[in-house]
């Protein structure tokens, strides 16, 4: 018994995760009450979580603050241009209604593509401003990119939200859960599944580099000879 409560054991990994995970729901709660914060707020639970995932992070409060005031300005202009777009495509949705049927039929092709481009960047953006340091451009070029090389693994992803939403609003009870630990436990979930896609680009991209290094190295010795 006395093993099954120790600090090591699956139960208190289990209960202190979800601790953590509350913290961080709450944390982003509040910082996100001026509503133009929320890019920055999902970005600092983006980079907590990526550690929490790992088991590497310990301050969770520290962590989550220092990543907020780091991307407050990058995370507040990614959350503004994605909350534009989304406008523009609500717009688009609600007059395709009012559109003549020989024309509707090209807004809503181009509507849904736009729409499922928005969703897959959105799964992306966040993460990869919270562990890279980059551009906004580049960040969203970036996130369109990985959505569509991992493109299962994005509906994967996708699923599994759309699967936890459905049973957070099932009911009253839930519903509970979901403003409460809604947020942390999605975002816990995507850093699982993109973490090891980062970490794949990664080892891609060191393998490369030395690759071309090598042969950068051997034709300047070659020249010298």
């Amino acid at each position: 018994m006395k093993s099954f409560f120790s600090m090591n054991s699956p139960l208190y990994n289990l209960l202190s995760k979800l601790t953590d995970i509350l913290i961080l729901s709450l944390l982003w709660l509040v910082c996100s009450l001026p509503i133009v914060t929320i890019g920055a707020a999902t970005t600092a639970v983006y980079y907590v979580n990526m550690k929490l995932v790992k088991d590497e992070e310990d301050y969770i409060v520290k962590s989550f603050l220092k990543a907020f005031y780091e991307n407050l300005k990058q995370g507040t202009i990614v959350w503004l241009l994605f909350l534009a777009f989304g406008v523009v495509l609500g717009t688009n949705y609600y007059q395709l209604f009012y559109k003549a049927e020989e024309v509707k039929l090209f807004f809503q092709g181009v509507t849904i593509l736009a729409t499922v481009l928005y969703v897959f960047s959105f799964i992306y953006a966040f993460p990869l401003l919270a562990r890279y340091n980059n551009s906004v451009g580049r960040i969203l070029l970036n996130s369109i990119a990985i959505s569509i090389r991992y493109f299962f693994r994005t509906l994967i992803i996708i699923i599994l939200i759309a699967a936890l939403l459905f049973l957070g609003f099932y009911s009253t009870t839930t519903l509970f859960f979901v403003i409460v630990l809604g947020i942390g436990i999605v975002t816990f979930i995507v850093s699982a599944y993109v973490l090891k896609i980062f970490e794949q680009l990664e080892q891609l991209k060191g393998e490369w580099e030395d690759e071309h290094s090598n042969e950068a190295s051997l034709k300047v010795q070659d020249f010298n000879e």
